[in-house]
């Protein structure tokens, strides 16, 4: 086993210690139940033996008298099966999986809320998702085979070889031998149905990632008639899953012709032992029932044992696959004893910043600006520039590579990140919403509002008229990322969430980029009023939304290669005239 593997078994097994140890109880009348079922493989039948030794010893006398004991025992024996059965249903179906499935949700979603935006970006939300829901059902079932089968398994066939040898030392010897064999390739097939199984479960989280990605962009799909090529691509994803499931298969195929085949060479060689020695007179017919029910009974739980180590590696694979959920630590956190952040005027400073993407060239190096508290600031220039990634490092998305960024000289990387965020509200590019309520998704932006708070910002956003005309008004649900709304009526109601949230730093990015130019005005005069007595920044490439800024900075590759007014800048030789008058022209009709 590669060292890879021996790390992955082993934050596996360290991650299922730690859950069951905050159920002690339950595990324990789990691991309880588990014993007794072992005990009853040899006990009952060691009782049938008795019965029919008593039996034929006794036919000619008083039978039932001699019977009672051996009946009574085996009758109690099973009243304690489905006593303990009962017991195992409510405590551990019932207690314990449901709040350990729980409190495993409550994990993988605190935990993923908590991942770096890079990890949203170099990770599909589809496959997330499969995983965090892997993780819910893999771990329980991993703790059931656990216990249920290996533990209680393991003490059944130890009782197993121990009657057996009761009634004589070769049977006991046959049948170890047998299990011993049977133990060391089940031993050596866990390795490599393992990475069988691990690779089994990456493919088919591609499958459904590849699926919700394709769902997520339907819209792109029907509208350039490329249907065959998504199926084409969901094929070539699928024949890989397909190829890895039937090597998994293929593995289980093999191991069970072994213990098939290899089991009826055991029963044979128990067969002919037990007729020679019956014909000697050195067992009774009851040792033939005890050895042949007992042997039958192994073979029972080792087929259910092959099947488990199937279910075991293929769980295993999903939890070692889905575990880097929890395992992964982020890398932008809150130092210890950080602050909070403590707003004053809302001054925003760069200091000597240096920013690149993993894996890319740097985009800032040595950058500095300050914004003023209060000041409107617009942001322009060619894409890539790097004006979204300025937003970005304010917010902390991302952590800078060097020198730092300062509100009110408090330095955003030593205050905490949620009263960071809480200070700035944000109207994004892409409005999405949640699959909830258009009042639920306003209301995100400070959820202890009331009613009538919500219905201003909706009327300051130029979207109440809109809501009070649907059925359902706020009431009604936006579907998926407010598939249900225009585009338009997206961005407003993020814009409303603004103005409810009203925090006294604002950041906009192409905040009317989907509106219609009637509605564009009503917005950009509700926006002015959004400013006022904010550090606002403006992201626009149409920088007629921009003529009224008190400041613009125009970016290119990293850098700011202009600063000033609009008229300022318009005037001057540089990349804003430049800029400007494409915009004209076009306005114009020009080429």
């Amino acid at each position: 086993m590669n060292r890879s593997r021996v790390d992955s078994f082993k934050c596996v097994l360290m991650f299922i210690l730690n859950i069951v140890s905050k159920f002690k109880l339950n595990v324990l009348i789990m691991s309880l139940v588990a014993l007794v079922v072992a005990v009853d493989l040899s006990f009952r039948k060691y009782l049938v033996k008795n019965i029919l030794d008593t039996a034929v010893k006794y036919q000619e006398g008083n039978v039932i008298e001699n019977l009672l004991l051996p009946v009574s025992a085996y009758l109690g024996m099973a009243l304690l099966i489905t006593t303990a059965f009962r017991f195992y249903g409510y405590f551990v179906d019932i207690r314990m999986f449901t709040l350990m499935r729980q409190k495993i949700a409550d994990m993988s979603f605190c935990r993923l809320l908590q991942q770096d935006h890079s990890y949203y970006q170099n990770n599909l939300s589809g496959s997330l998702v499969h995983k965090a829901s892997n993780l819910m059902d893999s771990v329980i079932e991993l703790i059931r085979l656990l216990i249920d089968c290996f533990f209680g398994y393991s003490i059944a066939l130890v009782l197993a070889i121990y009657t057996l040898s009761l009634v004589n030392i070769k049977f006991a010897i046959a049948t170890f031998t047998w299990v011993s064999i049977f133990i060391l390739v089940s031993i050596f097939s866990f390795r490599v149905l393992t990475e069988l199984a691990d690779n089994y479960s990456k493919q088919n989280s591609q499958v459904i990632a590849s699926i919700a990605d394709s769902i997520l962009n339907v819209i792109s799909v029907r509208l350039f008639s490329q249907q065959a090529h998504e199926r084409h691509k969901f094929f070539q994803i699928c024949k890989k899953r397909t190829i890895a499931e039937r090597k998994l298969q293929w593995a289980y195929f093999c191991l069970w012709f072994i213990y098939g085949y290899s089991f009826d060479i055991l029963q044979a060689v128990n067969l002919y032992f037990l007729i020679y020695d019956y014909q000697l007179n050195k067992i009774a017919i009851g040792d033939i029932a005890l050895v042949l029910g007992i042997n039958i009974s192994i073979i029972e739980f080792l087929n259910h044992l092959t099947r488990n180590l199937t279910q075991f590696s293929t769980h295993f694979g999903k939890v070692s696959d889905a575990l880097p959920i929890l395992t992964t630590v982020p890398e932008i956190q809150d130092k210890e004893n950080a602050k909070e952040l403590n707003l004053l005027s809302g001054r925003i400073t760069f200091n000597n910043v240096s920013f690149s993407y993993e894996g890319q060239e740097p985009l800032f190096q040595d950058f500095s600006v300050t914004i003023n508290p209060c000041e409107k600031v617009g942001l322009v220039g060619y894409s890539g520039g790097g004006k979204s990634t300025f937003i970005n490092l304010i917010l902390r998305l991302f952590d800078v590579k060097k020198g730092n960024i300062q509100i009110d000289n408090q330095i955003v990387s030593e205050v905490t990140q949620s009263s960071l965020r809480q200070q700035i509200s944000v109207i994004p590019q892409d409005p999405l919403l949640f699959h909830d309520t258009i009042l639920a998704n306003i209301i995100y932006g400070r959820l202890q509002s009331t009613i009538a708070e919500i219905m201003r910002a909706a009327k300051l956003a130029g979207i109440h008229d809109f809501i009070m005309t649907l059925p359902d008004q706020y009431g009604t649900t936006v579907g998926e990322k407010g598939i249900k709304l225009s585009g338009g009526e997206r961005q407003r109601i993020i814009i409303a969430r603004a103005f409810l949230k009203n925090a006294p730093i604002l950041f906009l990015d192409e905040p009317t980029s989907q509106l219609d130019s009637i509605t564009e005005k009503t917005i950009q005069m509700s926006l002015f009023k959004l400013m006022k007595n904010k550090t606002t920044i403006t992201i626009a490439h149409r920088i007629s939304t921009l003529l009224h800024m008190d400041r613009i900075l125009v970016f290119n590759k990293g850098k700011i290669v202009q600063d000033g007014k609009h008229a300022e800048l318009v005037s001057k030789q540089g990349l804003y005239k430049e800029l400007w008058n494409a915009q004209i022209g076009c306005l114009n009709g020009k080429k």
